[in-house]
C-alpha cells in the first residue's frame, strides 16, 4: 500500500458517465485499491446543474457508496468534489452552491477540450480566486488549445491556478499528442497532481504506476501535494526535468 491520493475520479455510480451501478463503482474502487490508492475525491460533472436536487442525488449516491464500501471492506476512503466546466455562472453561486474539494476551497475546473479558450477564462479564474477560492485546472493535456499553445497553461500558473494531470494520459489511454503533452508538461515542472479521471475500470488497465515512478515523482504528484490540498496546506512544484537537447529542440522548434 502506498497511500496514494486520487484527486479526481468519477466513482459514485449513477450520477454522471462513471460507473452506472454500484457493482461497477465497487470494482473500480477495488481497482485503485490495488494501484496503492488509499484515498480518492469523488468528482462528478458539474455542467451547468448546480440544483439542490444535483446536489442532493450526488450526496445521496455518495453515502450509498460509502456504506458499500465499508460492506464489502474495501479499505478506500471517499471524500466528495467535483469537477466542473469553467463558466461565468459560477461567479454568481454562492459559495455553499459550489462542489469544493473535501471542504477546502480548492476547485477541480474543467476547460473546454476541443475548442478554443474561452474569453473569460483568465476573468474567471481571477475572481474566483479573490472570492477566495483556489482554482485547479483539470486534464490541461487532453485541452486542444492547449496542446498547441502550452503558454497559455503557464498564464493560467502565474494567475495563480495549480494543474492536475492524468496519469492515464502518460499512459496512452487519449492518444499520441494528449501522452506527448502530459509528458511535456512534467518534464517542463507544470504538474502539481496527478490523478485518474477513471470513470471505469478499464481506463486503469493501461496505467503503470511502477513505470511511471521511475520517470516522475510519483511521492509528490500523487500524496504530498494532494494531502497538503486536502489539509488546506500550500502544494510544491516539481522540478523541471528536461534534457538539454530538448531543451535545444524547443528553442529553435525542431
Amino acid at each position: 500500500m502506498t497511500n496514494y491520493f486520487d484527486l479526481h475520479c468519477h466513482l459514485l455510480p449513477d450520477v454522471d458517465d462513471g460507473p452506472a451501478t454500484m457493482a461497477d463503482a465497487l470494482a473500480l474502487a477495488q481497482a485503485l485499491v490495488q494501484q496503492g490508492f488509499s484515498t480518492v475525491v469523488a468528482t462528478p460533472h458539474y455542467l451547468e446543474d448546480f440544483s439542490q436536487r444535483y446536489q442532493a442525488q450526488i450526496k445521496q449516491q455518495y453515502q450509498l457508496l460509502c456504506e458499500a464500501l465499508q460492506e464489502a471492506g474495501v479499505p478506500l476512503h471517499v471524500v466528495l468534489g467535483g469537477e466542473i466546466l469553467l463558466t461565468p455562472v459560477l461567479l454568481d453561486l454562492a459559495p455553499q452552491e459550489l462542489p469544493f474539494i473535501a471542504g477546502t476551497k480548492s476547485l477541480l475546473l474543467e476547460l473546454p477540450l476541443y475548442q478554443a479558450l474561452p474569453s473569460y477564462t483568465e476573468q474567471v479564474l481571477f475572481q474566483l480566486q479573490l472570492q477566495g477560492c483556489q482554482p485547479i485546472i483539470a486534464h490541461p493535456e487532453r485541452c486542444q488549445a492547449l496542446q498547441s499553445d502550452p503558454a497559455s497553461l503557464q498564464t493560467l500558473v502565474q494567475l495563480g491556478c495549480l494543474v492536475q494531470v492524468n496519469f492515464t494520459s502518460l499512459s496512452g489511454l487519449y492518444g499520441k499528442r494528449v501522452q506527448r503533452t502530459a509528458k511535456q508538461l512534467l518534464n517542463d515542472g507544470m504538474a502539481h497532481f496527478l490523478a485518474s479521471d477513471s470513470h471505469h475500470v478499464k481506463q486503469l488497465q493501461k496505467a503503470n504506476l511502477q513505470s511511471l515512478a521511475k520517470q516522475y515523482p510519483l511521492q509528490l504528484l500523487l500524496q504530498e501535494n494532494p494531502k497538503a490540498l486536502l489539509n488546506n496546506e500550500p502544494v510544491k512544484r516539481m522540478s523541471q526535468n528536461r534534457t538539454p537537447l530538448a531543451a535545444l529542440k524547443k528553442l529553435f522548434r525542431l
